[in-house]
């Protein structure tokens, strides 16, 4: 389908902006689409992206949303698209590699978390789900991979308990669970 580029918003995983474009909504394959991932800054210019062209999209594998080519009727009225510069999150200088956008702060706590919530995916430590990981990360309680081991029940239980629970010293059963996940998954 043929429609008109709108913007450019950038998404953040971990260090790495991509870049995903904002167009006209169109049908396709019984959907409707306003937006497809432009995979990174050098996928972008190479399509000769700008603000308010003309862009083909299509689904790949009937499924993800894609934009095929750009047309440039009226230069005029188009505008380039702006890379950010800066990290959102620490405010470091990002690093354009062409193929990668990315911060280059390793102590970038979007990265830090980013890394930490992989680590659990990958070695697939059940009863850690994302917003318990994002709520220790938070209270400062797991900064790093190996802060995990040293969690105890007195640690996790004021995540799965109400502060009334926690004040009479009730057991979380949700933290011993999260422990014995945490356990089996101590040696790999």
């Amino acid at each position: 389908a043929l429609t008109v580029l709108r913007g450019v918003e950038w998404s953040q995983s971990g260090s790495t902006y991509t870049p995903v474009a904002l167009f006209d909504e169109v049908a396709l394959n019984g959907t409707i689409v306003r937006r497809a991932s432009l995979a990174n800054p050098s996928a972008m210019r190479k399509l000769g992206i700008k603000i308010g062209c003309r862009v083909t999209v299509v689904k790949r594998g009937e499924i993800i949303p894609k934009i095929e080519s750009a047309f440039h009727d009226n230069p005029a009225e188009e505008s380039d698209v702006i890379l950010p510069d800066t990290c959102e999150t620490c405010g470091s200088s990002l690093i354009d590699e062409g193929a990668r956008l990315f911060c280059p702060n390793q102590d970038c706590p979007k990265r830090i978390l980013h890394r930490l919530l992989k680590w659990v995916q990958v070695v697939d430590i059940r009863d850690f789900g994302e917003a318990l990981v994002v709520s220790l990360f938070e209270a400062g309680i797991v900064r790093s991979i190996s802060d995990f081991y040293t969690l105890t029940e007195e640690m996790l239980s004021p995540f799965f308990l109400t502060e009334e629970s926690v004040a009479q010293e009730k057991k979380s059963l949700g933290a011993q669970k999260a422990l014995k996940s945490l356990a089996a998954r101590r040696t790999m």
